[in-house]
């Protein structure tokens, strides 16, 4: 029996309950991104250690950008151990040794600067988690109770979800016969659409960084250039002097760095079918669900700084560092979908005045008066489904860009008492509210 005919089978009369006689029509052509976050702790050197205890609490009080449904699970935090290649573990290994080095472990050295090494470690732990947290957002998904009771609804609400932000647009009217059979088509992209994001945050003092990499390049350079003979003097001054250049530039000031791991839940025809088959009559079979193997996907790792100059802002320790890693996380989940298409999600246009549109975003989603974004209009077409096309390109209006970092976007549009916030764009020929826009693909 295929995934479709067995989840009708199961569903039927609890999917008939919750259905109107006129409901929205859906589509699998946008599916809003469900997103969980995990914060990684480690045993690696840091430095400054006075910081270091705002940079986890900076976590807690990180606000998801709109953009996601935030799809929490109760784990939400992992000790990943001691990894090596961390940015004051090679500093404290190899500081004081660098000139008795070979060529060959001075380029290595270099590599693992970038976080080669670092990536590596965090993901063989991460990937030790794989079949734990998929089994959770599995039953955070079908709403799973300890005796096996289980509950569609979180599954229907999200597949019916449109591309506004907090209501659903309704796209006509259709009997319940064919809307349980497009939910059933949505069940599988929906689930699908899940990722959880591992990040690793840090909190460093600029100068002993950029020092250990200007050393790390003048002794290689140096190796380079005794090997190379008298032509090699040239080229070893002309390293030192860009190492010099390079230090200077970086010195100052503090960093803030996160390494987030992506991973999406694995779930296709073929998984859907596991799980169904854990199913004993209208219940789940619990044992056999906690026994059957589920896993993540690994899309790929990203790393980003953000400097940060004490003096500038005038704020105290806590809140330089909170501000940082917020500013740090939302470069992440940018980059993220920068590099992953399925991962961007369309925004809403919240609202039209003379020739500008209202956008849901703003500076806590990364968005810069040289973004392009495309212009999509929903319709209906010839089937009843709700589709989107492309009418327009459009960019920030310069100085419109929306200060959001501390606000929550859900509240934004679901607070009538105040002037809606948002983003200010040029609007396109024929804009309205019922329009989206999402970011173009970055040229590389």
């Amino acid at each position: 029996m295929n995934t479709n005919k067995k989840f009708i089978l199961l569903c039927g009369m609890a999917l008939l309950a919750m259905l109107p006689v006129q409901a929205q029509k859906v589509t699998k052509d946008y599916q809003r991104p469900s997103l969980h976050m995990v914060l990684l702790t480690t045993d690696e050197p840091s430095a400054p250690e006075e910081f270091m205890e705002h940079v986890s609490a900076s976590w807690q009080t990180y606000m998801l950008p709109a953009m996601f449904n935030e799809f929490e699970i109760p784990f939400k935090e992992a000790k990943a151990g001691n990894p090596k290649g961390s940015m004051m573990q090679l500093i404290t290994e190899y500081g004081s040794r660098l000139g008795s080095l070979s060529i060959d472990e001075l380029k290595s050295l270099s590599e693992n600067l970038s976080g080669k090494k670092y990536n590596e470690e965090l993901k063989q732990y991460v990937d030790g988690l794989s079949n734990e947290i998929a089994h959770q957002l599995i039953a955070k998904w079908w709403g799973l109770q300890e005796d096996g009771a289980y509950s569609d609804e979180l599954i229907f609400k999200l597949a019916c979800y449109g591309a506004t932000q907090n209501q659903a647009n309704a796209a006509g009217q259709t009997n319940i016969g064919a809307q349980r059979e497009l939910y059933n088509e949505l069940m599988e992209p929906t689930m699908a659409n899940t990722y959880v994001a591992f990040s690793k945050l840090n909190f460093y003092q600029n100068e002993p960084i950029a020092r250990f990499a200007k050393d790390v390049a003048v002794t290689l350079a140096g190796l380079t250039a005794a090997a190379a003979g008298p032509m090699g003097a040239a080229g070893l001054m002309a390293a030192e002097k860009a190492a010099e250049a390079v230090y200077e530039k970086t010195k100052d000031g503090f960093s803030a760095y996160t390494t987030t791991l992506l991973y999406k839940l694995k779930w296709n025809e073929e998984e859907a079918e596991k799980f169904f088959a854990c199913f004993d009559g209208q219940k789940l079979d619990m044992q056999k669900f906690n026994a059957t193997p589920f896993e993540l996907e690994y899309m790929g790792v990203n790393k980003c700084s953000t400097v940060v100059l004490a003096n500038k802002d005038n704020l105290d320790a806590k809140s330089m560092v909170e501000k940082a890693m917020h500013k740090n996380i939302h470069k992440q989940l940018v980059l993220l979908q920068n590099n992953y298409e399925e991962f961007k999600p369309m925004m809403p246009i919240m609202d039209v005045v003379d020739k500008v549109m209202l956008v849901d975003m703003g500076t806590k989603e990364s968005i810069t008066e040289k973004d392009v974004f495309d212009v999509y209009e929903p319709y209906v077409n010839e089937k009843g489904i709700l589709k989107y096309k492309k009418v327009g390109v459009t960019k920030p209006i310069k100085g419109g860009i929306w200060d959001n970092e501390d606000i929550d976007n859900a509240l934004n549009a679901d607070n009538n008492e105040n002037a809606l916030q948002g983003t200010q764009f040029k609007a396109v020929k024929n804009a309205n509210n019922g329009m989206l826009v999402k970011k173009q693909k970055a040229k590389k």
